[in-house]
């Protein structure tokens, strides 16, 4: 049964990013960036992703562009999801339902329960459920995130000499996340430091009101 077994794998996928958003709280950010790009080996078709956001200017470009584009394109998903994955929280995810759109495609809705103050956030996930099964795009609350891309991607190519101009453009927001990164990371060990700091003036304030009890 295809649907079961498309289910059973959106379900396992499902537990281990949640495992990932727990150990992200006190994971470095390089940790955390590893895990999901296992997730995403072990998940996710994303050359077949990757040149269905192309389209056709996949054709027209030229064998370095497109090897170019798929190590940019998965260091995008990586780093936008990391993010979304540090404050996820771990909160459960269950699947909901599942169908079969074609003998080739199932889509396994499920729903990550956020608590009592919000209502349960939806995803929907396509799974390829032939040869290797792989999930080839997922739904955000009715929103194909493929389609999307592959609209926003297109306006670039089109305003900026196909798929070597997106390329840049991806290049440049990649630098720009790692500036940020690199910002929050800095900010981060600083606090930790600062705890350092705090931690040991109270220590010697305590030796200091022991020695002259003492005295």
């Amino acid at each position: 049964d295809k649907a079961a077994e498309a289910t059973a794998f959106v379900s396992d996928l499902a537990d281990r990013v949640a495992a990932a958003a727990i150990k992200s709280q006190d994971a470095a950010a390089d940790e955390i960036r590893a895990d999901f790009k296992s997730l995403l080996d072990d998940g996710f078709d994303v050359p077949v992703i990757a040149q269905f956001v192309v389209g056709r200017y996949w054709r027209r470009s030229t064998e370095e562009e497109r090897e170019r584009f798929l190590e940019l394109f998965q260091d995008m998903i990586v780093q936008t999801y990391t993010s979304q994955i540090t404050s996820f929280g771990g909160e459960g995810i269950s699947v909901v339902s599942t169908r079969e759109d074609n003998p080739k495609i199932a889509v396994v809705t499920t729903e990550i329960d956020r608590g009592d103050a919000a209502e349960p956030f939806e995803l929907g996930w396509r799974v390829r459920t032939t040869g290797e099964m792989r999930i080839i795009d997922v739904i955000v609350e009715g929103v194909s995130r493929a389609q999307t891309q592959r609209s926003e991607y297109a306006s670039v190519m089109r305003n900026s000499g196909g798929l070597s101009g997106l390329n840049e453009a991806l290049e440049k927001q990649l630098a720009k996340l790692d500036v940020g990164n690199d910002d929050e990371e800095a900010e981060t060990e600083a606090d930790a430091a600062t705890e350092t700091e705090a931690e040991a003036d109270d220590v010697s304030e305590e030796e200091e009101s022991a020695a002259a009890t003492a005295g």
